[in-house]
């Protein structure tokens, strides 16, 4: 893997870049603006408007709890969003990265099979 800048904060402008998505306010500490990217066009311009929380960690490991999940993704639908935790663990040792997305699994079939339908069409 390619070696990217290090820390959290280049990892969350990496995933708005990524992923189309704008920077929120604060990085998402606001009520008002939550997440750390969200896609911010009209509702009839997508199907798959995103809100992102991005984690980044210098461990060997990240957790994460059912209610604090259930709260993103919440949080997510009641402003017209689908919600993705991007994880990076960055392997201090070697420097590399590791990139993963977390997303409820439902919205990964939904995905899968937009995915598949439209390669029957190709």
């Amino acid at each position: 893997m390619r070696a990217v800048e290090p820390g959290w904060e280049a990892f969350e402008r990496y995933v708005n870049r990524v992923l189309g998505l704008q920077a929120t306010v604060a990085s998402g500490s606001k009520d008002y603006d939550p997440g750390d990217g969200v896609d911010r066009r009209h509702h009839t311009e997508t199907d798959y408007a995103l809100m992102a929380d991005a984690k980044f960690t210098e461990r060997k490991s990240f957790s994460f709890s059912a209610k604090v999940m259930g709260q993103y993704v919440r949080r997510a639908a009641m402003a017209g969003k689908k919600f993705v935790l991007p994880v990076r663990l960055l392997d201090t040792a070697s420097g590399e990265n590791h990139d993963y997305v977390v997303v409820p699994l439902q919205d990964y079939v939904a995905l899968l099979e937009t995915y598949r339908k439209s390669a029957e069409i190709d």
